[in-house]
């Protein structure tokens, strides 16, 4: 529309100029005006369009620049005309569009970026995205570089915070440091029953210290009902070591009470062993084998118990029941 007005404008002149008899001179170039004041050219167009203001509802043309003040008429394309940047993957930022070539540049993110990868988690470096146990760096969840955390577990001497975090699993409470075994990190662990003593370490457990079995203990002696290891395995509260029954007989600890086991004698406070119910009973006299003075089981000697009947052995004839006497020969009640 405005370079329809413009060569109309230039019609009018030249019909002008052949009524005066003046004559015409060369139409200009319709894509250039007069030079102005400064001696410099502009574009027609940009001009004529500048003029008109818009007036005739058209929308200027935004890919046409001018080419300057140095009397060019060039004009180039806008190349980022309908081109929208966006990251080419996690471990780049959407870029800016060069106006010249159309190209998004690809700013890197930042490291420590997190991505994607299948193998496992993932974190920027670079621009490229790298396994986070992998990196050659401490981030993330790792408690050293590369490895603790949820990746490989840490070096003896690397840095830890939980057991799980060291190859051999086990985290120096103390210095937060990997070490070699869980019986010198510290604190209580795998399967010892108090810290760094007992279960399969080679440290047994002091006196006071927390027990599961006798062998946690220095002692060899772990009470029943404290878990406690205590000085002898005749105050632990349960049968052990030589007892015949809990703390009591087999020689080393008290005797045991009527109604004990024993196996002997001498396990039981009365000094009668039941050799049928291996228990404690309240005399020789009752427990079935022959001890004490007794001449047979439970009978005859200077003791108490019942005479012997005939046919059991004897030294004396009162040994034997009233009426019978011992024969001398056979040493049998007859």
């Amino acid at each position: 529309m405005k370079l329809r007005r413009f060569s109309c404008a230039l019609l009018m002149l030249a019909l002008s100029s052949s009524c005066s008899g003046t004559e015409m001179a060369p139409a200009p170039d319709v894509g250039r005006l007069d030079a102005g004041a400064d001696g410099g050219a502009r574009d027609a167009g940009r001009d004529a369009m500048a003029a008109d203001g818009g007036a005739d509802g058209g929308a200027s043309d935004a890919s046409l620049i001018d080419a300057g003040a140095d009397g060019g008429n060039d004009a180039y394309v806008d190349h980022c005309l309908g081109v929208v940047c966006t990251a080419s993957d996690d471990c780049h930022t959407v870029g800016t569009c060069d106006h010249a070539t159309g190209v998004c540049s690809m700013p890197m993110a930042a490291d420590d970026t997190l991505c994607t990868l299948a193998a496992g988690p993932a974190v920027c470096r670079n621009g490229t995205c790298t396994l986070r146990c992998a990196d050659g760096s401490r981030d993330g969840a790792e408690t050293d570089r590369d490895c603790g955390g949820g990746c490989a577990g840490c070096g003896v001497g690397l840095m830890c915070l939980v057991n799980a975090d060291c190859a051999a699993s086990a985290c120096d409470s103390v210095s937060s440091q990997c070490v070699s075994s869980q019986c010198i990190d510290h604190h209580r662990d795998g399967t010892e029953s108090d810290t760094d003593c007992g279960g399969t370490c080679t440290t047994k457990c002091a006196l006071g210290r927390t027990c599961g079995a006798d062998a946690d203990c220095i002692s060899g002696a772990c009470d029943a009902i404290t878990l406690m290891c205590v000085a002898s395995q005749c105050n632990d509260h349960h049968r052990n070591g030589s007892e015949s029954d809990t703390d009591c007989g087999g020689g080393t600890c008290a005797s045991c009470a009527v109604g004990k086991s024993c196996s002997l004698d001498s396990d039981c406070t009365t000094s009668a062993c039941d050799a049928i119910t291996l228990t404690c009973v309240v005399s020789q006299c009752a427990d079935h084998r022959v001890d004490g003075t007794e001449t047979d089981v439970d009978c005859g000697g200077p003791s108490a118990c019942s005479r012997c009947v005939v046919g059991l052995r004897c030294m004396l004839n009162s040994d034997c029941t009233t009426g019978h006497t011992c024969a001398p020969a056979t040493h049998l009640c007859i």
